[in-house]
């Protein structure tokens, strides 16, 4: 694919504003961190190629915003790297584009030497049409195919603010090394704290 991977450093870059359209258009408002907190993190110097926060816009070959990513890793050793959102332009999908993103965000986080990237996707069960249960099943099937696994035997709900109401969500995770079931859980929970549980055998699984 002929892409630029452009991350974004600071309130004045031009591909920031065509970022938050596409992260406004591609999630549900159930999903989103409301802009003010990501104005926030600029002006505390928490985004950026040296800060823990790193947002990616992905360009086509005329130099437009084609995809969107962005993840968070602490400079603390050991810890996970977090995909919190990852979108596509609308015209744009079902070509591999979303693959070749989170296939770069993966090879950032081995680059900061992550044991692994976490993130949450919607439960089929939990959406209130069968359009949506089908569509929240292929973006699970689609992160199983990069090599993401469920970690099943826990309760988690997604907290974005208080503006919304907490959701919940299934957790995934990438290994980026060796890690058990367990290992994986007390990396979530150092991620998601109270939001996580366990309920039953823990299981990384497709």
């Amino acid at each position: 694919m002929n892409l630029n991977i452009h991350e974004i450093a600071n309130l004045q870059d031009e591909f920031l504003l065509p970022w938050l359209d596409l992260y406004e258009t591609a999630f549900p408002p159930s999903e989103k961190i409301l802009i003010s907190t990501y104005l926030r993190l600029f002006q505390v110097g928490k985004i950026g190629p040296h800060a823990e926060n790193h947002l990616l816009a992905v360009l086509n070959e005329n130099g437009d915003l084609a995809g969107m990513a962005h993840y968070e890793k602490t400079l603390e050793p050991g810890t996970p790297a977090s995909l919190w959102y990852l979108a596509v332009q609308p015209g744009q999908r079902g070509g591999g584009l979303g693959a070749h993103i989170y296939q770069h965000v993966l090879a950032q986080c081995r680059e900061k030497q992550a044991p692994a990237l976490l993130f949450e996707v919607e439960l089929p069960e939990e959406m209130s049409s069968e359009a949506a249960r089908v569509l929240a099943g292929r973006r699970i099937q689609f992160y199983e195919r990069q090599g993401a696994l469920r970690l099943t035997g826990v309760h988690y709900l997604q907290v974005v603010g208080w503006h919304q109401t907490p959701m919940p969500m299934q957790v995934m995770v990438h290994p980026l090394q060796a890690l058990t079931p367990e290992q994986a859980f007390e990396l979530a929970a150092w991620q998601y704290e109270e939001n996580i549980r366990q309920t039953g055998t823990l299981r990384l699984e497709k």
